[in-house]
């Protein structure tokens, strides 16, 4: 599961119930703590490298929570 590093434990609560890895997508605050597209590609391409493939990105902006599944053919 990918969150931003700056949500709430939820995302990481919620990754503990379903058992996958949680990983936390640096953010910065001269980004005003926003998820940048570069951040999320050195986050993915790493996780290429070590042979992970990760299905699940989930947002939180105040309500509802969007959560996004891939494909994992």
């Amino acid at each position: 599961m990918l969150r931003t590093s700056q949500t709430h434990s939820l995302g990481a609560k919620t990754a503990l119930i379903l058992g996958v890895e949680f990983i936390a997508i640096p953010t910065r605050a001269e980004d005003d703590w926003a998820l940048r597209g570069d951040a999320l590609e050195t986050v993915l391409t790493e996780l290429e490298e070590k042979g992970k493939k990760p299905f699940i990105l989930s947002e939180f902006w105040r309500f509802p929570i969007s959560v996004r599944l891939s494909d994992t053919d």
